[in-house]
């Protein structure tokens, strides 16, 4: 959209990527050890014009947040590592938010369908 000069399209994608980004992080609270449920407060869903992206934090509320999920190789409080290559398609990746996004993955692609074709239609564009 944003290659054929639509006015607004940038704003359109971000709605739409941030969406479907706050689905999986929405998904992800409230599950998983009671460490990582309370960590939950380190996701955040966010969108730009070209992706969905959940990024894991450590904040003043929740030092441990990358921990949880992540895990670490050097402190004994947090699971074991997932490491840095990791493929969701096969199961492996953040705890929880693998499992969340590998359970969910039709609805989220149907999420993401719907999103962009809402902002299809926002600015104007005939999405069939």
């Amino acid at each position: 959209m944003r290659r054929m000069g639509v006015e607004g399209s940038g704003n359109a994608l971000r709605k739409a990527h941030r969406n479907v980004a706050k689905l999986v992080e929405g998904r992800s609270r409230g599950r998983g050890t009671r460490q990582q449920v309370k960590a939950a407060k380190a996701l955040l869903g966010k969108g730009t014009t070209k992706e969905s992206q959940l990024a894991i934090r450590n904040t003043a509320s929740v030092p441990f947040g990358i921990g949880a999920f992540m895990g670490s190789n050097r402190y004994k409080q947090f699971p074991d590592w997932v490491g840095n290559d990791w493929n969701l398609e096969m199961g492996t990746g953040p705890y929880v938010i693998a499992e969340v996004i590998a359970s969910g993955r039709d609805d989220i692609i149907e999420t993401f369908i719907e999103e962009m074709r809402s902002a299809a239609e926002a600015l104007g564009l005939d999405w069939e």
